[in-house]
């Protein structure tokens, strides 16, 4: 239960909610509760990639989860493709649903980026790390044997049930748990979205 609240109560959520809001008022479309679930999804999906990790990890000596599907440049761009499948299958508005699929992964990789450790914007080009942690907001290079240091210190705290749940919710939005400030930013966008499903 734990787990599931720090999960549901994350700012992903909460973005992918309001931005389904902005955008099908924007773009003049009434509730639509599939695009909804679709807009939550593509904000949390750069995420999928924690349970191979968990699995594979070992095996592949894989260092952080973010070594799967947090890649921009390939995930983006695949995200999109998905979201033109869903718009077909559901016949509504693909332009819709291709701002929403961009808008909610962009989001996504950008609060990761303010970690300590980054994120990987170039691969497969380039595999350094960069964060906008650093004071001033502007991206920054990661040293990697500050990355190796800091994913080092995390496998020591994976060990049983409490650090399971601790890995999963160490998001780089500036917090390792279930804030004010998130339950705050997660009840404001459900309101939006109940005023939006019960006018419009």
């Amino acid at each position: 239960m734990k787990l599931l609240s720090r999960v549901f109560f994350g700012y992903d959520v909460s973005f992918g909610m309001l931005w389904y809001v902005f955008l099908s008022l924007y773009f003049g479309g009434s509730f639509n509760w599939p695009i909804l679930i679709f807009s939550i999804f593509c904000a949390v999906s750069p995420d999928f990639d924690f349970l191979p990790w968990k699995i594979l990890r070992k095996r592949f000596k894989i260092q952080c989860h973010q070594n799967l599907f947090h890649h921009p440049i390939l995930f983006i761009p695949g995200m999109v493709g998905i979201g033109y499948v869903f718009a077909s299958l559901f016949k509504v508005n693909t332009e819709l649903v291709s701002v929403i699929v961009f808008g909610d992964v962009v989001f996504h990789f950008l609060h990761d980026s303010y970690s300590d450790a980054g994120m990987h914007w170039g691969w497969p080009f380039s595999w350094t790390r960069i964060t906008f942690c650093n004071g001033n907001g502007f991206p920054k290079k990661v040293n990697q044997q500050f990355v190796d240091d800091f994913y080092r210190r995390m496998d020591k705290m994976e060990e049983g049930t409490a650090s399971f749940v601790e890995a999963i919710t160490k998001r780089s939005a500036g917090t390792e748990s279930l804030t004010a400030g998130k339950l705050v930013f997660w009840l404001f966008a459900a309101s939006f979205v109940a005023v939006f499903a019960i006018y419009f």
